[in-house]
């Protein structure tokens, strides 16, 4: 069983990050992390790829007592600050084996400079193959910023990556167990094939979507079974997202979604 916890979209140095939420988050991980494996960070960590940004926020995700694996998100190669993120928090592509738990958790850069837009690419395509290949291991996760599939309340931009289909099939022929997101700060889950799709919310702004919380996911991987929590940054408390059993889902949260809105206005009385 593989532990892991997935927050998202920090947006460092934006007038809606608050603090207390990034310590409540950091505050929960620290207390629980003999039990976690593995924090996964899905991109946007500043508001404009500005190095102070970075520099500021640096020191304090290194508080973090949890390994972790942390991709760019579009904010952060914002004003070529790609250059900075690697200064500060590694590769744009990187990978983390957990040995002991026989888990690979690949990250890439699904963003391009000054772009919301995303995209993988045929070179990073490969080489999210190839380190399946070299590292073949029973729990198989898959990070990036963007969105293979487009999820509720998600507005009118452009959030899939454009070869989302080429990397959907990666996770069908390789067998990835878990796909995690962030990007457009709605917690979500999608079930594709033996795939599961895990989106986050923003967790640690008051940039939220509707009427979700800011909040971070707490995942619990073995085999075809996945548990999926989210927890909201200002209070702790957990509702459960998803439960998967032997690959038949249990349990979903039921979520009112823009479809019921529609369905429910006046306009169409």
């Amino acid at each position: 069983m593989v532990n892991l916890i997935h927050i998202s979209d920090i947006h460092y140095g934006d007038g809606e990050y608050k603090q207390e939420y990034m310590e409540n988050v950091i505050k929960y991980i620290n207390s629980n992390k003999d039990h976690i494996d593995a924090v996964v960070c899905t991109g946007d960590l500043t508001k404009k790829g500005r190095y102070y940004d970075f520099e500021q926020l640096s020191p304090i995700l290194k508080r973090i007592e949890v390994p972790t694996l942390t991709v760019a998100g579009n904010t952060d190669v914002k004003n070529s600050g790609i250059i900075f993120f690697e200064q500060f928090f590694g590769p744009r592509r990187t990978k983390m084996v957990i040995e002991n738990k026989d888990t690979l958790i690949i990250g890439i850069r699904s963003c391009k400079d000054d772009l919301k837009k995303g995209e993988i690419g045929d070179e990073q395509l490969a080489w999210v193959i190839e380190t399946i290949q070299k590292h073949p291991k029973k729990n198989i996760v898959l990070a990036l910023h963007h969105h293979l599939v487009a999820v509720p309340y998600a507005g009118r931009s452009w959030n899939a990556v454009r070869d989302a289909g080429e990397l959907l099939e990666i996770t069908q022929r390789y067998g990835v167990d878990l796909v995690l997101m962030g990007h457009k700060h709605i917690p979500h889950a999608w079930l594709f094939g033996e795939t599961t799709l895990v989106y986050c919310g923003t967790s640690t702004t008051d940039l939220v979507r509707a009427d979700d919380p800011p909040c971070f996911n707490e995942i619990t991987l073995e085999d075809e079974d996945i548990e999926v929590h989210i927890i909201n940054s200002k209070t702790l408390e957990k509702e459960v997202l998803l439960t998967r059993k032997r690959g038949v889902v249990e349990f979903i949260r039921p979520r009112k979604g823009r479809l019921d809105h529609i369905l429910q206005s006046e306009v169409y009385k």
